[in-house]
Parts: C-alpha cells; structure tokens; sequence
C-alpha cells in the first residue's frame, strides 16, 4: 500500500470514531487514537520505502485538518446543550480557535480547491507522483506543528472518552487553547521560512 493510502485511511477511522462515539466513548476515543498512530506511520513509510513525495507532503497536513474539524465540530455539538457549564464554553471556544487555526495555517499552503484535487489524486492515481528529491521546509510541520497535533489529539480523545465529564471538558479545553497559541507561533514560523526560501 502507498503511504498517500495510508494517509487517506484516517478518514474512515475518523468517520467510525464520530459515528461509534454515541454508542461506546471508550471505542470512539480508541480509533481515534489509532487514526493519529497512522498520521505517524504513513511518513514513516514514506521515507522507508523512498516514496516520498510532494503530493504526499501537502496531503498529509490536508487530511489533519479535515479530521481536526470534524472531530472539533462533533464535541462541539456534542456538549452544545451545557451551555451554562463554564467547562463546556471553555471547551467550545478552544475548539473554534484550533478550526480557525487550522483554516489559517492551510490557506497557506495554496489555493484549498487545488490542495483538495491534488490530494485525490495522490490517493487514487499514487503511482503518477513524482519523487521529492528536494527540500520544501515550508511545507513540512515543524516541531510547533506537530506540539499542537499532538495537543489537539490529547484534548479530542479525552472529549471522546468522557466529554459530558467537566474535569476532561476543563483538561481538553487547557489542551486546545494551548494548542491555538502553539499553532500560531508555527504558523508564524512557516511564513519566515517562505519569506527566507523566496530571497534564495
């Protein structure tokens, strides 16, 4: 299997863990688990197999935040109703921040019409990308990208695991508003590497 379809299995798992999550939390927050274990193992294939590519490269942040908001916009609803909870708010506000975060961060990278084209063809047709000989640091997550991954996924499976529970709305909530501001200074740091790449 080509690592782009590897990537592109995280949607399924991402639709099993939105639609199982009314009937058992505990298994809706372990495929989402699962699904963020194959964000690490498709680039590590990738790089294993001498396949990477930059299809690939753009694909991959693609199908993050295409997970990322549905996740962020299921518990959103999933905990709108306890509005008057300072936990549900905080938690709300997070995630609206991250998807806001996220939309920034993509926008980016191009034109999000093209990066949606592009990124099915890299799944279905794998075999017509070229080999990325060169590289496109910009374009690559840097360490504050992959802190703030790593944050959102910890806030959205403790919110599928128990996210009536206003412990892990509060805990998930410090997550996501942390994972906003790291996301940020990510951001930030691309444009500086554009802007350095650019002047090359």
């Amino acid at each position: 299997m080509h690592p782009n379809q590897i990537t592109s299995l995280r949607i399924p798992f991402t639709m099993g863990t939105i639609g199982l999550q009314a009937f058992s939390p505990l298994i809706s927050a372990t495929l989402a688990a699962i699904t963020d274990v194959l964000d690490w193992i498709d680039g590590a294939v990738a790089r294993a197999s001498h396949q990477t590519t930059m299809e690939g490269t753009r694909l991959d942040p693609l199908i993050d935040k295409i997970i990322n908001t549905a996740e962020l916009v299921y518990l959103i609803s999933m905990v709108r109703h306890q509005l008057f909870s300072v936990a549900s708010v905080a938690f709300i506000m997070g995630a609206i921040e991250n998807i806001a975060v996220d939309a920034y961060s993509q926008l980016l990278r191009g034109n999000l019409l093209e990066q949606c084209k592009e990124g099915w063809r890299a799944i279905v047709h794998p075999e017509t990308c070229a080999l990325d000989k060169h590289e496109h640091h910009h374009l690559k997550a840097n360490a504050l990208g992959k802190m703030k991954k790593v944050l959102q996924s910890l806030a959205v499976i403790m919110a599928l695991a128990d996210g009536h529970n206003e412990v892990a709305q509060y805990s998930a909530a410090v997550f996501l508003h942390v994972a906003v501001v790291v996301g940020y200074m990510g951001t930030q740091k691309r444009l500086e590497m554009i802007e350095r790449e650019q002047e090359q």
